[in-house]
């Protein structure tokens, strides 16, 4: 019965983080799909990039409910480590969700639920981070760096102590940046893309 539980509630957890925001927003409002444009990835950050920011925070928003919802419910049905399993699988199914061939977002904002759900003091200096370097460098990589690498130092001052959390927050760190290695061939080429939050977007899609 108690690994039923533990099948259960990462299968439930994997299918939430199957559903793409951005994707259904960019069809329901626009009749396109997000990862066509931009930087091809289903996420809030090219939804950012392709639609706006309006659009972006709802997905945003989506994105961090569908990781604490499973996680609500692995606490509730009183599994070990919720947070940390039913968490990750949500971020496997946003990387690659069943519903949509498998290419979907990065896992960023996902990621930032599982912190929230964690240790929510942590959430404060690392989206301090992360704003301070977007808003120096208009790059979200560059953000979203600073992030990653807060929350692992948070985690290795406040819970170092303990090897499970201090090896599992580091393997999501590396499988982090892993996802964003495409933007980290682009910087150190020099072309990643900068965000214009005054650039009209989208000029060639007439929304619905």
């Amino acid at each position: 019965m108690e690994v039923l539980k533990y099948i259960l509630v990462s299968v439930f957890s994997y299918l939430c983080g199957s559903f793409s925001t951005s994707i259904f927003i960019s069809k329901v409002l626009y009749g396109i799909d997000v990862r066509n444009y931009g930087s091809g990835n289903a996420g809030a950050s090219n939804t950012l990039r392709t639609l706006g920011a309006k659009k972006a925070v709802i997905v945003l928003l989506g994105d961090v409910l569908k990781v604490v919802v499973p996680i609500l419910i692995a606490k509730w049905v009183g599994i070990e480590y919720p947070v940390l399993i039913a968490g990750s699988f949500a971020v496997l199914g946003h990387a690659k969700p069943i519903f949509y061939g498998f290419k979907g977002g990065k896992g960023v904002a996902c990621s930032l639920a599982i912190l929230l759900m964690f240790d929510w003091k942590m959430t404060f200096p690392v989206l301090l981070l992360f704003a301070i370097g977007f808003l120096s460098t208009k790059m979200i990589s560059i953000g979203t760096f600073c992030a990653i690498i807060t929350a692992w130092i948070y985690i290795f001052i406040n819970y170092g102590s303990d090897p499970v959390l201090l090896v599992y927050f580091t393997c999501l760190a590396a499988y982090l940046f892993w996802l964003h290695r495409s933007n980290i061939k682009r910087l150190i080429a020099g072309t990643e893309s900068k965000i214009d939050l005054k650039a009209k977007l989208l000029k060639d899609v007439e929304k619905k």
